[in-house]
């Protein structure tokens, strides 16, 4: 019987053939656990000012400046209250007109702007409203319709404050979004109309 010869130790080529796969490092951050967080961090943030943007670009939410608006719902009111009492009093038909149309035209822009300012969710209240009727005005058209020139008085009167009502729309008209633009352009060029009704004497 022969002697067996140990078997001989094949070489080992697996790490040739069946490389090992090296070891995945993350894509974003590194391998530290902080980085990638502060990374991920970052990309939200940056969204979020894109979104931001977009929105401002399209109209979302924007254009609704409400002390620009309040101060054109105070004109309102202010002009409505100082004709209530003086329509009836003006001694030319052609001003009589012009003073009830003013009333009334007036009284139903108050009436659409504070609807617009309802769909975004702000009910001014009526003291708010009130903050510029004017008491000096009031006397003024009194102490003038007591020395008979309640006419002449009435048209200056009126003229500038349609005029501060004109420029009050104008300066909401450049702070606000696609609808109020529309709304107060509408308003602007209706006041127009009665400015020249009122001049037509």
């Amino acid at each position: 019987m022969e002697p067996q010869t140990p078997p001989q130790p094949q070489p080992d080529y697996d790490f040739i053939l069946n490389p090992a796969a090296p070891s995945k490092k993350p894509v974003i951050g590194g391998s530290s656990m902080a980085a990638r967080l502060a990374v991920v961090l970052g990309g939200i943030t940056l969204l979020a000012i894109v979104a931001l943007v977009v929105m401002k670009l399209l109209g979302g939410n924007s254009g609704f400046d409400k002390p620009s608006l309040l101060s054109v719902a105070q004109d309102q009111t202010a002009i409505t209250q100082l004709l209530t009492s003086t329509a009836q009093n003006t001694n030319t038909a052609n001003l009589k007109n012009a003073v009830v149309s003013t009333q009334l035209t007036i009284a139903t822009q108050q009436t659409e702007l504070l609807s617009y300012l309802a769909e975004h969710r702000y009910k001014p209240k009526d003291k708010e409203l009130s903050l510029k009727v004017s008491g000096k005005l009031q006397k003024q058209l009194q102490d003038a319709q007591s020395t008979s020139n309640l006419d002449s008085t009435l048209k200056a009167v009126l003229n500038d404050q349609l005029g501060i009502y004109q420029r009050d729309l104008s300066t909401a008209f450049n702070k606000a979004g696609p609808n109020g633009k529309k709304l107060l352009k509408s308003h602007y060029e209706q006041t127009n109309l009665l400015l020249e009704q009122l001049n037509q004497q």
